[in-house]
């Protein structure tokens, strides 16, 4: 693959890689639960990211830069995928006392279903 080829390809996916990455900050600083199509839109991205040409054609240099970015996004799309169980176990320590009812003076505090279901259902 020429040499010229190989740097337009890495050029576009780095361009689209700070983009996604934009968005996806964007998305964190709402700070809120990562519904299906948004997650599904959100690994979408990331996996055409992930493709490029037959990788054994870039030079060494350019393969160890690839490669690095593939590592990063593997990474990444491991966050996206893990990121409602850390959002929903951060909420339930975050507003345990309301789950209680020590807040608003409940006779019973709500099961572990009906949080979910309320931390879910806050978006």
């Amino acid at each position: 693959m020429p040499k010229r080829k190989i740097q337009q390809v890495f050029h576009e996916k780095n361009e689209l890689k700070k983009k996604w990455e934009n968005s996806w900050h964007n998305f964190l600083k709402k700070e809120t639960y990562l519904t299906f199509h948004e997650k599904d839109q959100f690994i979408t991205e990331l996996d055409y990211l992930l493709k490029y040409p037959r990788i054994y054609w870039f030079r060494l240099k350019d393969f160890l830069k690839i490669r690095k970015h593939k590592k990063e996004l593997h990474y990444t799309k491991r966050k996206i995928i893990e990121y409602n169980e850390e959002f929903i176990a951060r909420r339930l320590k975050d507003y345990d006392s309301f789950f209680e009812g020590t807040d608003d003076g409940l006779k019973y505090p709500l099961d572990i279903d009906q949080r979910i279901a309320i931390i879910r259902d806050l978006i």
